[in-house]
């Protein structure tokens, strides 16, 4: 059987189009005051490769800390996964699930897994990537659809047990510090499916402002993209070299901030928008917030979602946490 009959792409018949859902976005956040812009923006194919090469900076602890969580403790996440169908949530590169992949194959022979996410390249790689390196030890199918979407259409009418995986501290990208994104996740899974959390554990900020603005400038490149995905997708004109990357660390708040910041006074046109947007000197683009958690705060926010901790493992920076639905 060719490579290509042995997996399926299945596009969510309720997600917008990637360009269509930019462009909203792009007509909200930059028409607001503050103006912001949600996080998903930043990763279109350019971006998502980006992305790759932020997390093999050496700053960026987060990916270095998870992946070595994951490896340490697949034999004991795999006890937990079970035979449940592994939802994979914002797969990326799927690099990190890929070792519990293994693990559950190792132990049970077959592995059933829906790598998920809004960009459709990254699901397309990641799921021809399993399927060459597992073959018919994986029942796979790639999922094209924002994350809260993926567990309401897989359980429709479906009594399988779920494993979603929610890594790499995505929770904290969330403007409510992500409670009420846990919330959502959480509502469509039955009693007793399980998530496999990634979150960021409060630290020093000089740890934090390394990781987000790298000496090499990577985070800067793939700040700045959004604007040259405008430019690709909409048809704007933004100059780049007048927007400066800056980031802050905000201690009432808990959170990273990445900013896109105007260094001059200037109008931009989005033709797709057929709309003008007004910058000023040193007005600032909110592009991404990452909250960084306690114990005790991580603890809220599983009770509020109404989950419980069956386990959790962490090496001090970064913690993983497999939840249970009450």
């Amino acid at each position: 059987m060719d490579l290509e009959q042995r997996y399926l792409i299945l596009e969510y018949s309720g997600v917008a189009s990637p360009r269509t859902a930019f462009a909203n976005e792009v007509g909200r956040g930059l028409g607001e005051l503050p103006k912001n812009l949600s996080s998903f923006c930043l990763y279109d194919e350019v971006g998502s490769a980006i992305f790759v090469e932020i997390m093999a900076s050496p700053a960026y602890y987060l990916t270095k800390c998870e992946r070595r969580i994951l490896e340490s403790n697949k034999k004991v996440i795999a006890d937990f996964i079970n035979g449940a169908t592994i939802v994979d949530l914002g797969v990326g590169n799927g690099e990190k699930a890929e070792v519990l992949i293994a693990e559950e194959i190792l132990q049970r022979g077959l592995a059933t897994c829906v790598p998920a996410d809004i960009d459709e390249s990254a699901v397309e790689g990641t799921t021809a990537r399993y399927w060459k390196k597992f073959g018919a030890q994986i029942a796979v199918n790639g999922l094209v659809a924002d994350n809260l979407d993926v567990i309401p259409w897989l359980v429709e009418g479906d009594q399988l047990r779920i494993f979603a995986m929610f890594l790499g501290s995505n929770l904290g990208n969330f403007s409510s510090g992500g409670e009420d994104y846990l919330r959502q996740l959480g509502a469509p899974m039955r009693p007793g499916d399980r998530l496999l959390l990634g979150v960021d554990l409060l630290k020093d900020w000089q740890t934090l402002i390394n990781a987000y603005s790298d000496p090499e400038g990577v985070t800067k490149r793939f700040n700045l993209n959004v604007l040259l995905r405008a430019n690709r997708e909409l048809g704007s004109q933004f100059d780049i070299e007048q927007f400066e990357h800056l980031v802050v660390f905000n201690t009432e708040l808990s959170r990273m901030e990445s900013y896109l910041v105007s260094l001059i006074d200037q109008e931009v046109f989005v033709p797709r928008l057929n709309r003008s947007f007004a910058f000023k000197k040193d007005e600032p683009i909110l592009m991404e917030v990452s909250y960084k958690y306690t114990e005790k705060g991580i603890n809220h926010l599983v009770q509020q979602a109404d989950f419980k901790v069956l386990e959790h493992f962490s090496d001090g920076l970064f913690m993983d946490l497999i939840l249970e639905r009450r």
